[in-house]
């Protein structure tokens, strides 16, 4: 499947990290924290501002970036292993360089 974004939206492959308690604890699904780590797999082609100019995005394809943890609640997808979201690129908070 390939998703290509519109306008200011990006495509980001969400990085699940594994969560283990030293103590043996399990952790349900509902009390885990939503993974806020990923790598830009898709951009959109930007946006106009309101004088009419065109803005491109800020981040690229392979960018690895964090994000608002809310911003995934409704636009996430499923694919084998993998979680894919859809989110407005002022939804990204940084670009993790490494």
């Amino acid at each position: 499947m390939v998703i290509k974004p519109l306008y200011d939206r990006v495509v980001i492959k969400v990085i699940q990290e594994e969560q283990r308690l030293k103590s043996g604890i399990i952790v349900p699904e509902i009390s885990k924290k939503k993974a806020t780590k990923g790598v830009v797999t898709a951009v959109g082609t930007g946006f106009y501002k309101a004088n009419g100019e065109h803005e491109n995005l800020k981040v690229n394809v392979g960018d690895k970036v964090l994000f608002n943890q809310w911003a995934a609640n409704s636009n996430e997808i499923k694919e084998n292993d993998s979680i894919f979201i859809i989110i407005k690129e002022e939804d990204i908070l940084a670009i993790i360089e490494e």
